[in-house]
């Protein structure tokens, strides 16, 4: 495996429980990899009963996202911080691939980090 690059996702905060997507401008590099080590830091959490999911999804024409692999399903954030490193491979990649994050619980806000190690065979 030779490393194809560290990235970040998406850096800043986020408030309410719509979804967020990575940077799109790395959606063709996602969809090189055959590995990814995806990091998530959340700080200055805060809210009703927060939780967080986070989804990695693929698509051939820019349209239509499936959703491919879930990384974290509505984990409860129950502290300021919360810190994770997930592994997101074994799936057959698409011509675009994107990260989608959101929060569930009332009002949640936190400042959210994702990073990816990306790597291919």
């Amino acid at each position: 495996m030779s490393l194809i690059d560290t990235v970040v996702l998406f850096e800043g905060v986020v408030t309410g429980t719509g979804p967020v997507y990575s940077d799109p401008r790395l959606s063709s590099l996602l969809a090189r990899a055959d590995e990814m080590a995806v990091q998530i830091s959340l700080s200055n959490i805060t809210g009703g009963s927060p939780t967080v999911t986070l989804v990695y999804q693929a698509t051939c024409n820019g349209t239509v996202w499936d959703n491919r692999q879930t990384l974290l399903n509505a984990v409860p954030l129950g502290s300021s911080t919360y810190d994770s490193m997930e592994d997101a491979t074994g799936f057959v990649n698409a011509s675009q691939g994107r990260f989608e994050l959101s929060f569930g619980g009332t009002g949640p806000t936190a400042f959210v980090r994702i990073m990816a190690a990306l790597r291919s065979k």
